[in-house]
């Protein structure tokens, strides 16, 4: 028998005010046709399912967060990091830490032209001080963190148990544990 390895909650949505569900509203040359509210679509979140996905966001940050403080070599840390237009593509997913420590710097600079291509930026800005430097290895690069911000860990099973434990009953949301594929045994 395999165990879960992912929650899925889905929220309870309706069709969308403005554009009535077709995902279309008005026309302008940088977005065509897309309709602002629902972002394209079709559906919005009810009443009660923007209430349940409020309390579910609130149940995950308590239960999956964790200060940089905490951090250790080998943990899983979700990243989600939008892309420079231009200059480097997005980032997110769950990435293994590969070394953490602390730092006096105010930012991290970037030396060579593969470490550019690693980091996906010039630089880290941050205030000078008590800072950490968090290796998340080549595709998700280093951070610069203070000490108390927040990462989230990539859940175990008896976490997926508990925000499950948590979701139970609440209106607006079904909630429900797989197990991925690649995962389930014959």
């Amino acid at each position: 028998m395999s165990e879960h390895t992912r929650i899925n909650v889905k929220f309870e949505t309706e069709s969308c005010s403005r554009c009535g569900g077709s995902g279309s509203y008005s026309w302008c040359s940088r977005y065509g046709s897309t309709c602002f509210k629902c972002g394209g679509q079709k559906t919005q979140l009810t009443r009660k399912g923007k209430k349940a996905a409020e309390r579910y966001a609130a149940v995950k940050a308590a239960l999956l967060s964790i200060p940089t403080s905490r951090v250790r070599e080998g943990m899983r840390l979700f990243v989600d990091e939008p892309g420079i237009e231009g200059l480097s593509r997005g980032v997110r997913g769950y990435f293994r830490v590969r070394s953490v420590g602390r730092t006096t710097s105010g930012c991290m600079v970037a030396r060579t032209a593969a470490e550019r291509e690693s980091c996906g930026a010039f630089f880290y800005p941050w205030k000078p001080g008590d800072n950490w430097l968090v290796d998340l290895g080549p595709k998700a690069g280093s951070h610069v963190v203070g000490r108390n911000d927040l990462w989230q860990r990539q859940p175990s099973v008896a976490t997926l148990d508990l925000l499950a434990e948590h979701m139970k009953g609440v209106d607006g949301a079904t909630v429900t544990l797989e197990s991925s594929p690649a995962e389930v045994s014959a």
